[in-house]
């Protein structure tokens, strides 16, 4: 879910009254009324786009505006509610990070992986084989291995074909 400009624009300025209402009384020294005052307001506008999107689509949606430490690449599951983290090693291979593949077709982690990013990860046969012997019982895993395998391997493919033509770049 992502925010429309106006309620980023509330969320900005019951942000900013609130700061301005505490800075009005901590460092300038007004009355604490006027200081107050500001803060309520900040509060009041604050909570528009919360009361219309609800409070907890608005936290993820902050929280997704806030962006991630990951540096890698992030294919979506689910109409985009479960992201795989995945990336590629020095030789080109991928690795998907195994807890967001578990998480997105509730099952638990297996127990001994291998380490990448200093996580527990997936190479492109492991996470394929995974997720194979899981498909038959469980449409998540069916789903996500098709998944896979159009947005990943498939692109993969296409560019280590390329390279192959028209050698590296």
């Amino acid at each position: 879910m992502a925010f429309d400009s106006a309620s980023k624009a509330y969320l900005w300025c019951g942000g900013f009254l609130i700061g301005a209402g505490l800075f009005l009384v901590a460092v300038v020294g007004l009355p604490w009324v006027a200081g107050f005052g500001a803060v309520v307001m900040g509060l009041a506008v604050l909570a528009a786009p919360l009361i219309i999107h609800g409070v907890a689509r608005s936290f993820k949606a902050l929280a997704d505006a806030a962006g991630s430490s990951w540096d890698g690449e992030i294919l979506y599951a689910d109409h985009g509610d479960r992201p795989i983290r995945y990336g590629f090693d020095a030789r080109g291979q991928p690795w998907f990070v195994a807890r967001d593949i578990c998480v997105a077709i509730d099952a638990p982690t297996p127990g001994r992986l291998s380490q990448q990013w200093g996580m527990a990860c997936f190479s492109a046969d492991g996470v394929t084989q995974f997720l194979s012997a899981r498909a038959m019982n469980n449409e998540d895993a069916r789903r996500l291995l098709v998944l896979l395998q159009q947005e990943v391997f498939r692109k993969l493919a296409r560019e280590k074909e390329r390279e192959k033509h028209y050698g590296r770049g």
